[in-house]
C-alpha cells in the first residue's frame, strides 16, 4: 500500500531534535517495516504558537492548494496518514486529499479541544475536528486524548498504539559503577511553559537534595536557555549543560548516567523516558497517564504526584540514597523498552489495523 505521510507540527526530517520528530519517525518506519510504500507528502508546516487568525487563514490556502497539487501529481497513494493534527498544528492537506481521490484517511495522536473552538486558534480547533470526524482509523498514542475523541467520533475505528522505539542499532548500555556521585540526566528542549516550569521543578529538588552526592548532565537548548542556566548556576561545577546534541551522542550521555531526572510536568507521554529506558537508565517523573505509559512505577522507574513538588523531592532523594535500587529499575526499564516497546510490535499492530477494510469518503 502506497501512504501519504503527513506531520503539520513538525516534518519528520526537521533539522531541530524533538519527540515530535522522533514519533513522526517512528511512524513512517513502522509502516515501511510492515510492507508499506510511505511517502512524506508534504512539508506544510500549519503550527500557530501564537494564535493568529491571518497566519491561519493563510494555512488554510496553503493547505487547500497542497491537497490539489497532491491529487493531480503522477503519484497516486492508497491511503493518507497524518501525525498529531491538533488545534496549533490541524491537517489541512490530509482530508481534502482523502477526499479528492476518494482515500481512506487515518490520523495518529489526534488532539481534541473543544474550549479553543473559540477564540485565537478557533480556526485551527475546527478543522481538527472536521479532520477527526472525517477520520476511518484514529491512532492514540496518549490516553488522556482518548475520552474527547471518543466523544466526537464513538464509531470511527480505534487502535491504541503505544509509543515505542526502533534500537536495532542502538549499543549496548555499559556496566553502571557501583560507586560515586549518582549521575542524573534531563533531556528537553529549553522553552518557555511547562518545559520550564519541568526545569524549575528539578532544580528546586536539586536544592533540597544540595547535601547528597549527584552530578547532572543537560541535554537540550533553546530561547529558555538563560533561565535554564540561571536556574541551575548554583550548584556549580556539578552542572554540565551540553546542549543540542543527535540521537549517538545523546546515547553516550545516557549510557553514562544512573536516572533521567525530569518532571515531566504535562508530557504528552515523553519519548525521552522511553530511550533512556533502552539504555538502562530508570526515570523520575510526574504521574500522568501519559508518562505512566511509558515509565512503570515502581519498576521501570519512579512516578510522584502531579504539581507536588516536595513530593519529587523527596523521591529524588530516595533515589540518590539508593544506589541497588536504581541499577535493578534501569536493568528493568531495558528489557522493558527493547523487548515490548520494540518497532516489530508497532508494525504489526499498524499493519493488522491498516489491511483491516473500511469505507473511502
Amino acid at each position: 500500500m502506497r501512504v501519504a505521510f503527513l506531520s503539520p507540527m513538525k516534518a519528520p526530517d526537521d533539522p531541530r531534535p524533538s519527540g515530535e520528530r522522533t514519533m513522526a519517525r517512528l511512524l513512517m518506519r513502522a509502516l515501511g517495516h510492515a510492507g508499506h510504500e510511505v511517502r512524506l507528502a508534504s512539508r506544510l508546516r500549519t503550527f500557530d504558537g501564537l494564535g493568529r487568525p491571518e497566519f491561519q487563514a493563510r494555512a488554510a490556502v496553503a493547505g487547500a492548494r497542497e491537497a490539489a497539487r497532491l491529487a493531480a501529481s503522477s503519484w497516486r497513494p492508497d491511503l493518507v496518514f497524518a501525525y498529531h493534527p491538533y488545534y496549533k498544528a490541524p491537517d489541512l492537506v490530509g482530508p481534502g486529499l482523502a477526499n479528492a481521490l476518494g482515500l481512506p484517511y487515518v490520523v495518529a495522536q489526534a488532539s481534541h479541544a473543544p474550549r479553543r473552538s473559540r477564540g485565537p486558534w478557533a480556526a485551527g480547533a475546527h478543522a481538527t475536528f472536521a479532520a477527526i470526524r472525517r477520520a476511518d482509523l484514529i491512532v492514540g498514542l496518549c490516553p488522556r486524548d482518548a475520552a474527547a475523541i471518543d466523544r466526537i467520533a464513538p464509531r470511527t475505528e480505534k487502535l491504541r498504539l503505544l509509543p515505542f522505539l526502533d534500537t536495532d542499532d542502538w549499543p549496548e548500555p555499559p556496566l553502571r559503577r557501583p560507586g560515586g556521585p549518582v549521575r542524573l540526566v534531563a533531556v528537553a528542549m529549553m522553552r518557555a511553559g511547562r518545559k520550564l516550569e519541568s526545569y524549575t521543578r528539578l532544580a528546586r529538588a536539586l536544592h533540597a537534595a544540595a547535601d547528597l552526592p549527584w552530578s547532572l548532565s543537560i541535554v537540550g537548548d533553546g530561547p529558555a536557555r538563560g533561565a535554564v542556566e540561571r536556574l541551575f548556576a548554583p550548584h556549580g561545577s556539578r552542572i554540565r549543560m551540553l546542549g543540542e546534541l543527535g540521537g549517538e551522542a545523546v546515547r553516550a550521555v545516557l549510557g553514562a548516567s544512573d536516572l533521567l531526572a525530569w518532571p515531566g510536568t504535562g508530557e504528552a507521554y515523553g519519548m525521552a523516558y522511553l530511550e533512556a529506558a533502552a539504555m538502562g537508565v530508570p526515570a523520575l517523573a510526574e504521574r500522568s497517564d501519559g508518562v505512566a505509559s511509558v515509565v512503570r512505577d515502581g519498576a521501570t522507574g519512579l512516578l510522584t504526584r502531579p504539581d507536588d513538588g516536595p513530593d519529587y523531592g523527596r523521591a529524588l532523594r530516595a533515589l540518590l540514597c539508593d544506589r541497588a535500587r536504581l541499577h535493578a529499575m534501569g536493568r528493568a526499564a531495558f528489557a522493558f523498552a527493547r523487548g515490548e516497546r520494540g518497532l516489530a510490535g508497532a508494525s504489526r499492530a499498524l499493519g493488522s489495523a491498516l489491511a483491516r477494510p473500511r469505507r473511502a469518503a
